[in-house]
Formats: C-alpha cells, structure tokens, sequence
C-alpha cells in the first residue's frame, strides 16, 4: 500500500503513483524475504518488515535486484518529497495572497 494511503489526513484519493509504489512494496518484500521462487526465508532471519528504520537487504538469490530497488526507492521518495514541497509552496502562496488582499482592504 502507498504511503500516502496510510496517512489519515490524505484526501487525494487513489492515484496512479500509489499502484505503482505498491508494486516496489511487494517487489522489495519478494527480495527480501525470499532465498529464491518458493523459499521463504526462516522465522529467525526474516527482517522485521516494515518498521521505523528499515533497510531493506535483499538475500543473496535477488542481489542482482538491489541496485534497481535502491534507484527505484529514490524516485520514489524524490517524487514524494517533490509533492510536499509543492503543498507548502501552495500554502505559502495562499497565505500571501490573503495578507495582501487584507491590506488591501484596510488601506
């Protein structure tokens, strides 16, 4: 699941970008918690997933995946960082504009 979708304050709704995160997910959990097709890692290995601090290592059968999921992780991330600066700008140009129409107003 995308991560906007767990945040209670997201009103959005479902976008594209959210199946698309979703697919790095289970791509990621496949990496890391699998040895190869059909073997899941033991209880005692698994990684703890996911929780504050996670860095995810994918088991040896998926190494040749970890350059991609780390490259995909950062566009990702990139993009998410890109859409809240682009809500404080917003916010920022709102605020502004209403100080200057009150000024307005009182002159």
């Amino acid at each position: 699941m995308a991560y906007d979708l767990f945040n209670s304050a997201w009103t959005g709704g479902h976008l594209y970008r959210h199946d698309l995160e979703s697919i790095f997910y289970v791509l990621l959990y496949l990496c890391v918690q699998y040895t190869r097709p059909g073997k899941q890692v033991s209880a005692s290995a698994k990684h703890k997933f996911p929780q504050p601090k996670f860095k995810p290592e994918p088991t040896d059968f998926f190494q040749h995946f970890a350059s991609w999921l780390t490259e995909i992780q950062g566009q990702l991330c990139d993009g998410y960082c890109d859409y809240v600066r682009h809500l404080v700008a917003t916010s920022r140009m709102r605020l502004l504009t209403g100080l200057c129409r009150r000024s307005l107003e009182l002159s």
